[in-house]
């Protein structure tokens, strides 16, 4: 009888290689060193100069493994005119990888082409864009962020054997994270507007602890869905759980919950093992609100405080925007400009969107880029739960919990901030590999 060939995967093999770069990289620590002495954006500049040619050359199974491990360690590499942080770089260090090593066409499905196809809807924007320079630079970082999702996508599709490795890393490194968040709250590490009823609020590498929740709450679901062992699935789980409560988020507990839910209606059975799975979830949940201090959690739950007064102030404002321009919006980056003149009454926080992801696009993209967005993330959606349902597929369950959680979390903000947008692209491009992989394995080899 023939066996179909079935590829193996090493993790151990892919934790070599990312060492192999974390050596490469710490040799080059004195001579960086030096030049940060000397000037701090030229260092940054001769970092990204050495690092990105690694990455473009190196085996698509280390730049992406390095790509999940980043997500974690969002630090400025170029940090002047433009900024650009260690998750942008191994990103286009990724595309041109894709460009060299992936020349043959790869047929990678639908999803790879989603991010262009929002950019092309976004295209009509421009004609009214009040601010055109904002505009252009808005779209150039709509294109590239589509850039990154059509090359993750077929180098999982080319390299499929990477993909539990690179979900594993991503989930790790979102752990680790969590060790520099509990010192932040700790001994109050960071600035005064982090902290709430007298607590610092934890943000790890992030810009701020928002993102931070963001970028948590969407890993945690996928977190629950490793397969192996029990005890090192509960560590990731409970720490990610830990950091994610530490952080004061609320719209990240939201999306967590809600992420959470998906996970248990996708995933599980109407059985004994579904209290189980329930009941051990609350715990660990209920576990990290019990350790992390009682004023960051009891004093987020007032509704009437300043903070979120103000995010209905914002968003009246966009209202207030979209109504002016409906169909065609005001071009990309343009809310951040316009808001001096259209800000409602009383909105004073320094804020750069709407904190709302649906209505951030509506603003600046205009309606049909929204329509778009809507669809193709409805679509994926629908994709990962009647797979999940289906073929009883723990992994795409996982998956569609930590989308949905990015996106019930993006409804109080935004999906268009660094860290958080490269995790959201390559949970996409995760899921993109797991329905082509499934569909690839239920068709053996000599079928018709």
């Amino acid at each position: 009888m023939h066996r179909p060939d079935v590829q193996v995967s090493r993790p151990d093999a892919t934790l070599r290689d990312a060492g192999r770069f974390t050596l490469l990289v710490a040799a080059l620590a004195l001579p960086l060193g030096a030049a940060v002495a000397w000037d701090a954006r030229v260092a940054a500049l001769i970092a990204a100069a050495l690092i990105a040619p690694v990455l473009v050359w190196a085996h698509p199974r280390t730049t992406l493994a390095v790509f999940a491990l980043a997500l974690a360690l969002n630090l400025d590499v170029i940090d002047g005119a433009v900024h650009v942080s260690l998750p942008q770089l191994v990103a286009l260090s990724l595309v041109a990888s894709a460009t060299v090593r992936v020349l043959p066409p790869v047929r990678a499905g639908a999803w790879a082409w989603g991010g262009l196809l929002f950019v092309a809807a976004a295209l009509p924007a421009l004609v009214t864009a009040s601010y055109p320079r904002a505009a252009m630079t808005g779209l150039i970082e709509l294109t590239a962020a589509a850039a990154v999702l059509l090359a993750v996508v077929r180098l999982l599709v080319v390299h499929d054997e990477v993909r539990d490795r690179v979900t594993v890393l991503l989930v790790a490194g979102a752990a680790l994270s969590v060790v520099p968040a509990v010192a932040q709250v700790a001994f109050g590490i960071g600035p005064d507007a982090f902290r709430s009823g007298g607590v610092m609020r934890a943000w790890s590498t992030f810009t701020e602890p928002n993102t931070y929740g963001l970028f948590l709450a969407g890993v945690l679901p996928l977190a629950l869905s490793l397969q192996g062992s029990r005890t090192r699935t509960a560590l990731f789980a409970g720490t990610i759980a830990l950091g994610l409560v530490l952080t004061g988020s609320r719209a990240a507990w939201a999306g967590a919950m809600a992420g959470l839910l998906m996970l248990w209606l996708t995933a599980f059975r109407p059985r004994a093992s579904v209290l189980l799975a329930s009941a051990a979830a609350l715990v660990l949940l209920a576990g990290a609100a019990l350790l992390a201090p009682r004023e960051l959690v009891l004093g987020r739950m007032d509704l009437g405080d300043w903070s979120t007064q103000q995010r209905l102030l914002i968003l009246l404002t966009a209202w207030d925007g979209i109504v002016r321009s409906p169909l065609l919006g005001w071009g990309p980056g343009a809310f951040e400009h316009m808001l001096p003149g259209i800000a409602r009454q009383g909105l004073v926080d320094d804020v750069t969107m709407p904190h709302n992801l649906l209505l951030h696009i509506w603003f600046d993209l205009g309606l049909a880029a929204l329509l778009c967005f809507v669809v193709l993330a409805g679509l994926a959606l629908v994709a990962l739960f009647r797979t999940g349902r289906r073929r009883h597929d723990l992994r795409a369950a996982g998956l569609l919990g930590g989308l949905v959680a990015m996106l019930t979390a993006a409804q109080f903000g935004t999906l268009f901030v660094r860290g958080a947008q490269e995790t959201f692209i390559l949970l996409l491009a995760l899921s993109a590999a797991q329905l082509r992989g499934r569909t690839t394995v239920a068709q053996p080899k000599g079928r018709a």
